[in-house]
């Protein structure tokens, strides 16, 4: 069997990369920061005000633009905490003319994701995702008087919280295999390049030896004839 179609039968031509979709988290965030949006305009009473709604309309959509470009732009630890300072400092802005319990529920536990799918359970990672956790906490003792109502908040808090943590590690799972697939795809295409190249370069060894071979026998065959024309001459 010829080296290069053995090659063409045996290369890797059905297996394709697997599509990166690792936005699918991040457009979940936004899809969640709209339905809070919609939620706060029509529970708070300051944002019917077109001045206080103008505000906490650019605030949210900072936020939420930061949450889907923001995140290609970490680069390390400074950049990570700088980032993740700044989404929580717009988080307070945000609840400051709405200070509703779902609008703040929804704001942190968002930051708590985020913070775990970006930073990983990395320490720097745990960091983040316990100061959200107790700047929320804070949030329902400094706006909820109703204890009880608080503690109802907290439980649903931490039922959300669990979800969400076990949510996010099972997509970073998903998305590091997907990685671990790509990079192998990747180093099998190298292995099939670097094979072809080498079965090239083998048949064209292969050829010219081949060649030099039929020139010996060609030349052994033509000697052996002159000297027996010689002979019987």
């Amino acid at each position: 069997m010829n080296i290069r179609n053995f090659i063409k039968r045996v290369q890797p031509a059905n297996l394709k990369s697997p599509a990166g979709d690792e936005r699918l988290f991040f457009l979940i965030v936004l899809l969640v920061l709209g339905w809070m949006y919609v939620y706060a305009v029509n529970g708070a009473p300051l944002l019917r005000r077109p001045l206080w709604l103008g505000v906490f309309t650019i605030l949210m959509i900072t936020h939420a633009l930061l949450h889907w470009f923001g995140p290609i732009q970490i680069t390390g630890n400074r950049s990570a905490i700088v980032y993740f300072a700044l989404q929580g400092i717009l988080a307070g802005a945000i609840i400051l003319p709405a200070p509703l319990a779902g609008l703040r529920l929804g704001l942190f536990m968002a930051l708590i994701g985020e913070a775990i799918g970006v930073l990983r359970l990395s320490r720097l990672g745990i960091g983040v995702a316990l100061t959200y956790l107790l700047t929320g906490l804070g949030s329902f003792y400094l706006y909820d008087d109703n204890w009880v109502w608080s503690l109802e908040w907290l439980l649903r808090l931490g039922a959300i919280l669990a979800f969400v943590l076990v949510y996010v590690l099972l997509y970073t799972r998903q998305t590091d295999a997907r990685a671990e697939a790509q990079a192998l795809l990747q180093e099998l295409e190298t292995a099939h390049r670097q094979l072809a190249e080498y079965a090239v370069q083998i048949e064209d060894l292969t050829l010219a030896q081949e060649r030099r071979r039929m020139a010996r026998e060609l030349h052994d065959t033509l000697a052996q004839g002159l000297a027996g024309l010689i002979l019987q001459l």
